[in-house]
């Protein structure tokens, strides 16, 4: 058994992490001592059983029995949520645009987002626009902020454009 307390929820990586309405919890309560165990990984991070866990908790309870599944990482990790509510036969024709896009933040390039999602590289692509955008926004902010710190930083040095450290 597992404290609930324990159990860690990254809301960013399911979709199905939302809020149960009342009919829902009701009819799980009903049955929570018959339904599969919650399944976690080596870090205690939730993969599967997110409305067992809400409704464990709206009805008093302080610990489920687990299982443990290892992962290697937090791509795993958000791979292993996703197939499990495939399972669950949740919906992903409106998530798969936001599930591309979490694996693009986490750093994976789009030819692997598009093998992983299952989707073109131009739609990808299309999907990550705006992302690296702003991304390039950023960099271009940064290097005018190096800019303006290295022509500060010649004109203290009395006109110098050198960016070799001076003994």
């Amino acid at each position: 058994m597992i404290s609930l307390d324990d159990v860690v929820l990254w809301r960013h990586l399911d979709p199905r992490m939302g809020e149960l309405c009342d009919d829902e919890v009701a009819q799980y309560a009903d049955i929570i001592g018959d339904l599969p165990l919650i399944e976690i990984n080596q870090h205690k991070e939730l993969i599967d059983g997110w409305h067992r866990y809400v409704v464990a908790r709206q009805t008093g309870w302080t610990v489920l029995p687990y299982f443990v599944a290892e992962t290697a990482g937090d791509i795993d990790l958000a791979e292993k949520m996703r197939a499990a509510s495939a399972v669950h036969r949740v919906a992903y024709d409106m998530q798969r645009r936001d599930w591309c896009m979490l694996l693009y933040r986490m750093g994976l390039k789009v030819q692997e987002i598009s093998r992983r999602c299952d989707v073109s590289v131009s739609l990808v692509y299309h999907w990550t626009k705006e992302q690296r955008r702003a991304d390039k926004a950023e960099r271009d902010r940064k290097v005018l902020a190096l800019d303006a710190l290295r022509n500060e930083t010649t004109e203290n040095r009395g006109g110098t454009k050198s960016w070799a450290k001076h003994s």
